[in-house]
C-alpha cells in the first residue's frame, strides 16, 4: 500500500491511494465541487492506471526508467514523491512529510496581468551568454541516460534547473529545483556523428531551438527568455520557467492532459482533435492564436509537434480556476535540417497526412473549428510571406562561428551550418509555393530571380 498527498496552489488537494494494483484519488473534505479538475470529477475516483494529470507530470523515457531504478519504486503512484521541475503548482508528499505542511494563502493574480513581465522576452537573437557555467559534468551528462529519437525529440530531452547569476555573468546547479531557469544540455550521442549509426546523428538541436523559438517572437506567439551557452563545439540551452511569478505557481496542462490520454498517445491523436480540445477550452480568439501557431509550425516543419507540445494555462493561480488560456509556446524546432526525421512537416496528422499539406488541407482543418475559409488563407498568406522575408535574416544574424559549425552529411563531407539553413530555407520557400500556393511569396520569389 502506498499513499501520496497531493497539493495544488499551496493546498492540500486530496490524496493518492494504491493498494492492490487499484489507484483511488480522495478529494480532502474542504475542497468543493467547483475546484475539481478534469478527468477527476467525483468526490472519490478509481483506476488501474495512474490518471492522466498526474501521469503526464512524469519525465519520459529513460529519465524514467532511471529514477525508477535509483530509488527502487515498486509502485505506480511512487514517482510521484521524486519528480523534479514539475510544471504548476502541483506537490507531492508522503505522510510523514505532510505532517509539516502548512496551507498558505497567496496574492492572486491573472496571467495576462503579468505574462510580459513573467515571460522577458526581449532578448536580441543570437543571445549566447558568455557566462561561468558552475555545474559538474556528472549534473550535465548523468550516467546511463540514453537519448532515443525513434518517436521525437523533446521528450527525451534531459533538463534540470538552474540559477542565473546576470550579474556575475554564472550559471549553477538548482539543488532546490524551484529555479525560474531550465538547462537542457546537449545530448553527446547525439551531436556526434558515427557512421554505424547515421539516424542517430541530430547535431546543434538546442542552438536549433533558440533559433526557432527566437523566430516565433516574429509572429506575435508569447515565448519565454531562451538562450545557449557554449560548450567546445556544442551548445547547452536556458529557458525561463512560464509557470512561475516570485512564489505564485500557476497551473497549466497538456492538450493530451485535456484528452484524459496519457503520454504514450501524444503521436496518437489528430491535428483537429488537439484544436477540438482547445475549443471546448478557451475563447474563440485564443483558438484562432492556436491556429496560427499550427500553420506556422507546419511551415518551418515542426515535425516534433505533437499533443504535449501545446499546453493551457489557467488564468488565475486559484484552486478553482477553471477558466484558460494558450500558454506561452516551447520546444520549438525544425525536424527537417536532420536525414532521420525530415519525413514529416508536423507531427500530428492534418487531415491524413504529415507532410506534404496543402493550402485546402489546413482550411479544411480551420473550418472544423469554426473558423471561416477567408480568416484561415489570410493566417496561411501572412506566417507565409513573414517566413519567406525574415527567415534569412536569422542566419545571417549568427556569428560567423556559429554559421561555420561543420555539419557531417551521413555519407558524404561535412557542410557548414550556414549551409544547411540556406538550404533548408530553398525547400520551405518550394514547399510554400507547391502546396500552399502563396501568391505573395510567390511574386517576391519571381522577383528575386529575376533580379539575379
Amino acid at each position: 500500500m502506498n499513499k501520496i498527498y497531493v497539493i495544488k496552489n499551496s493546498q492540500h488537494l486530496g490524496t493518492l491511494l494504491e493498494e492492490k494494483n487499484i489507484i483511488t484519488f480522495t478529494y480532502a473534505n474542504n475542497i468543493e465541487e467547483k475546484s475539481y479538475i478534469k478527468g477527476l470529477k467525483e468526490k472519490v475516483n478509481t483506476s488501474t492506471t495512474l490518471f492522466p494529470v498526474f501521469q503526464n507530470l512524469l519525465p519520459e523515457h529513460h529519465q524514467l526508467e532511471l529514477l525508477i531504478e535509483k530509488h527502487n519504486i515498486k509502485t505506480q503512484i511512487g514517482i510521484l514523491l521524486y519528480l523534479n521541475n514539475i510544471h504548476g503548482s502541483y506537490e507531492f508528499y508522503n505522510e510523514r512529510d505532510f505532517q509539516t505542511f502548512t496551507p498558505s494563502k497567496q496574492p492572486i493574480y491573472n496571467y495576462n496581468d503579468i505574462s510580459d513581465e513573467i515571460l522577458e522576452s526581449s532578448y536580441t537573437f543570437p543571445n549566447i551568454l558568455n557566462y561561468t557555467l558552475d555545474i559538474k559534468d556528472e549534473i550535465l551528462f548523468p550516467e546511463g541516460l540514453v537519448y532515443d529519437q525513434a518517436m521525437g525529440l523533446s521528450g527525451y530531452q534531459y533538463k534540470f534547473s538552474i540559477d542565473i547569476d546576470h550579474d556575475n555573468s554564472k550559471i549553477s546547479y538548482n539543488r532546490d529545483n524551484n529555479g525560474l531557469y531550465i538547462m537542457k544540455p546537449y545530448n553527446k550521442h547525439m551531436a556526434s556523428f558515427n557512421r554505424h549509426t547515421p539516424d542517430e546523428y541530430i547535431p546543434y538541436l538546442l542552438l536549433n531551438e533558440h533559433l526557432f523559438m527566437s523566430f516565433a517572437k516574429e509572429f506575435g506567439f508569447k515565448i519565454p527568455y531562451n538562450a545557449i551557452i557554449r560548450h567546445n563545439d556544442e551548445f547547452h540551452y536556458i529557458i525561463k520557467r512560464y509557470d512561475r511569478y516570485d512564489d505564485i505557481k500557476f497551473d497549466h496542462k497538456e492538450i493530451l492532459t485535456f484528452m484524459l490520454k496519457p503520454s504514450s498517445e501524444k503521436y496518437n491523436v489528430t491535428m483537429k482533435e488537439v484544436l477540438l480540445t482547445a475549443k471546448e477550452n478557451v475563447e474563440i480568439n485564443e483558438l484562432i492564436y492556436l491556429f496560427k501557431f499550427i500553420v506556422f509550425s507546419i511551415i518551418i516543419a515542426h515535425g516534433d509537434l505533437h499533443a504535449k507540445n501545446i499546453s493551457l494555462i489557467e488564468k488565475q493561480n486559484i484552486l478553482e480556476e477553471q477558466e484558460f488560456m494558450v500558454s506561452p509556446f516551447y520546444d520549438i524546432s525544425t525536424t527537417k535540417i536532420y536525414k532521420s526525421l525530415k519525413t514529416k512537416d508536423i507531427g500530428l496528422k492534418v487531415g491524413n497526412k504529415l507532410f506534404k499539406i496543402n493550402k485546402e488541407q489546413i482550411c479544411t482543418l480551420a473550418e472544423s473549428i469554426e473558423i471561416e475559409k477567408s480568416n484561415a488563407i489570410e493566417i496561411i498568406d501572412e506566417v507565409a510571406l513573414l517566413f519567406t522575408t525574415k527567415f534569412k535574416d536569422y542566419i545571417q544574424n549568427l556569428p560567423d562561428d556559429i554559421k561555420g559549425l561543420q555539419v557531417k552529411k551521413a555519407y558524404g563531407s561535412f557542410v557548414p551550418l550556414e549551409v544547411i539553413l540556406n538550404n533548408y530555407y530553398d525547400t520551405r520557400i518550394t514547399y510554400i509555393k507547391d502546396y500552399l500556393q502563396v501568391q505573395s511569396v510567390i511574386d517576391l520569389k519571381n522577383n528575386e530571380e529575376n533580379i539575379w
